[in-house]
């Protein structure tokens, strides 16, 4: 069907809409794509170990500081979950903001048909009143499962897309590596290499992967931006800081760094 051209009014607002910082984050890496934003599909991947659930629960505590938050969840409890945020955080403000959905809960009349776990899924944002959904695991989580297959995953991919627009919500999912991927392979990780179907990756508007190297004894998780579709941004690298169960700092490096560690890595097997 032919569309009437939009006005140029129109497509300012758009851009101000797409650009705009919905929190202040003391996050290098968010700050330079201006953070997480209303009607925007974000993720974050990662090897299990690397740090990106971690990153996640800090993400949350600061998001939730002014935003209602609505958290789902697929691998942890709610109890083992908010345990892992006061790690990272004490912010008693912050909890208040924040709703928690764990999936192992849910009725097995909304698991069993995946067009009404989708509607239900929307009908729980709803429901929250959040601006901002993160679902930490979304491919371990019945959205993604193996039993949809591909296909499936797709079509989740899509609603999930669709539903940052319909409700002006914004969307923040964690994503396992395939099962063959690891820190210290021989390349740099990308976004092909998701569990499952990779579509999710392709309707993202921005999307990080996590790759811990281990060099000389000495561990360098770094964070690089894959996608980042409204901005354009001179460093794709951050090295991440943690000390033991709680996010410290991430630093932009330059790619010569990035290089030097890789190409001192230690190596598989050795």
């Amino acid at each position: 069907m032919l569309k009437q051209s939009v006005s140029y009014e129109a497509i300012e607002k758009e851009m101000r809409e797409n650009t705009r910082q919905i929190y202040p984050s003391r996050f290098m890496f968010l700050n330079s794509t201006r953070g997480i934003r209303p009607r925007m599909l974000s993720g974050i991947m990662g090897t299990t170990g690397s740090g990106k659930s971690t990153l996640t629960k800090t993400m949350i505590v600061d998001a939730a500081k002014k935003e209602k938050v609505m958290v789902w969840l697929s691998e942890e409890t709610v109890t083992e979950y908010q345990i892992g945020m006061h790690k990272v955080s004490d912010s008693r403000d912050s909890f208040k903001n924040i709703c928690f959905v764990e999936e192992k809960n849910l009725d097995a009349f909304y698991l069993n048909d995946h067009e009404t776990f989708l509607e239900y899924f929307k009908d729980l944002v709803v429901e929250s009143g959040a601006s901002l959904i993160f679902i930490d695991n979304l491919t371990s989580s019945n959205l993604y499962s193996d039993d949809i297959g591909p296909s499936g995953q797709s079509k989740t991919a899509v609603f999930l897309s669709k539903i940052t627009k319909d409700l002006g919500v914004g969307i923040f999912f964690v994503a396992h590596t395939s099962k063959k991927i690891v820190d210290n392979q021989p390349m740099l990780i990308t976004k092909e290499d998701i569990r499952g179907s990779q579509k999710i990756t392709i309707l993202a508007e921005y999307f990080y992967i996590i790759q811990k190297f281990t060099a000389k004894e000495k561990i360098y998780p770094l964070l690089n931006i894959v996608k980042h579709r409204h901005h354009n941004i001179t460093n794709k690298f951050f090295l991440l800081g943690y000390k033991k169960d709680s996010y410290e700092f991430d630093q932009q490096i330059d790619f010569s760094l990035v290089n030097k560690i890789f190409k001192n890595r230690d190596r598989l097997g050795g």
